[in-house]
């Protein structure tokens, strides 16, 4: 999830409609034949602030850097930012559109919507393109996450119970919230051209391996990310770049805007990843896990914990340097492991710490979770991941 730690909360006026402002676009343009009105890219911020992040107002502020950046021209020429945002206040949802004079209202939603629900998010997809039909589409996550845990909504028809823990896997829509193997689903298909998870954990082996098929190039961070996410107003301009979008860029840019910060301030880890090779790295990891036991390695091996938890508390650690231990006798393993990772990885980097706590002496820009045992597997959920059948299902008992 989105942290709240060391934040301190600022009172902002909510950002309203301009009245009379009923389209980013002018109705007097002239009509050609057979045009279609397809812009060239449309990016959509799935922002589920119904949540503590929503009461402490990160989604106003988020709003506002938003409205910055397309007012100093980040949409380029042909781009349209819309934002699905469901409140923290009980109000209704409602798909927004992003311009330079203003946020608009295209649409509102029942009240009762719940944005973590597999038929809602395909609504608001099919939305999306429905209002702002582009060449190229954009996805970005907002909310809060702990990647692969799945202990979220189970299908399409039911509700997590009243009575269950804090928010996990994606989305934090009250206490509901959606499985990775959901979320696999609902996108796939969909002709997305990249996903940015402006959320915490989603850089997991595990996640990204469910969803290699939704996006070419995806984003994020691996450990927990600041409350107040990626600085909207630095990076949009590089989510509407010409040609592809440069997801680097803004991954980049928001690294580089908490690395300037100084103290427990100066805390965040992110990568890019290009999914297509992320079926070499599941063989190359399979190779290895095959001649490996489950479970914590026991010979001196220190994991790099990716959370300021204890380590039997920890879902998270650095991916490559827990395959490099096992592999520390097969060089050609190895070898084969790396060439793979870094086809996969694309850019990653990382503070010195995590909230100036837990050292980060290895940062691969991926995470794993290393299982205390094949036993272990059905916890959580684990065993329903296609990283679990595929590659780690291998392990040794």
């Amino acid at each position: 999830m989105k942290s709240i730690i060391f934040r301190n909360i600022f009172f902002i006026l909510a950002l309203s409609a301009i009245a009379g402002f009923a389209s980013c676009h002018s109705s007097d343009e002239p009509e050609k034949p057979g045009d279609e009105k397809r812009g060239r890219r449309t990016v959509l911020v799935y922002m589920l602030a119904n949540n503590n992040l929503g009461s402490s107002f990160f989604d106003a502020d988020d709003l506002r850097e938003m409205l910055v950046g397309v007012e100093n021209g980040a949409l380029g020429d042909g781009g349209r930012l819309l934002v699905f945002h469901e409140p923290a206040d009980g109000s209704a949802p409602v798909l927004k559109e992003v311009c330079a004079g203003g946020i608009v209202e295209l649409k509102v939603y029942p009240a009762e919507t719940c944005g973590v629900e597999a038929g809602t998010m395909s609504t608001v997809l099919d939305d999306m393109k429905a209002e702002a039909p582009a060449l190229s589409y954009g996805l970005v996550l907002w909310s809060h996450a702990t990647g692969w845990i799945e202990d979220g909504i189970a299908d399409d028809g039911s509700r997590a119970d009243a009575n269950a823990p804090a928010p996990l896997s994606f989305g934090a829509s009250g206490r509901e919230k959606m499985n990775i193997t959901t979320m696999a689903r609902v996108l796939a298909g969909r002709g997305l051209d990249f996903l940015y998870f402006d959320c915490c954990y989603m850089m997991g082996i595990e996640s990204l391996y469910e969803l290699r098929k939704v996006a070419p190039v995806m984003a994020g961070s691996p450990t927990e990310l600041p409350s107040a996410g990626m600085p909207y107003d630095k990076t949009l301009p590089f989510f509407f770049a010409e040609g592809a979008a440069d997801l680097e860029g803004a991954a980049r840019a928001t690294f580089d805007h908490y690395n300037a910060l100084s103290g427990t301030a100066r805390m965040c880890t992110m990568s890019v990843v290009r999914t297509a090779a992320l079926p070499r790295l599941a063989a190359a990891t399979k190779a290895i896990y095959e001649g490996s036991r489950a479970g914590m390695p026991t010979d001196g091996f220190t994991p790099q914990r990716y959370s300021a938890v204890s380590l039997e508390r920890c879902n998270y650690f650095d991916f490559a340097q827990y395959v490099r231990h096992l592999a520390a006798g097969s060089p050609d393993k190895l070898a084969e492991f790396e060439s793979a990772l870094s086809e996969v990885v694309q850019y990653e980097d990382a503070t010195p710490y995590l909230w100036g706590v837990v050292a980060l002496t290895h940062h691969s820009g991926l995470s794993t979770y290393i299982l205390p045992g094949y036993s272990s597997a059905s916890d959580r959920g684990y065993n329903t991941l296609a990283w679990w059948a595929d590659v780690a299902s291998t392990l040794q008992h």
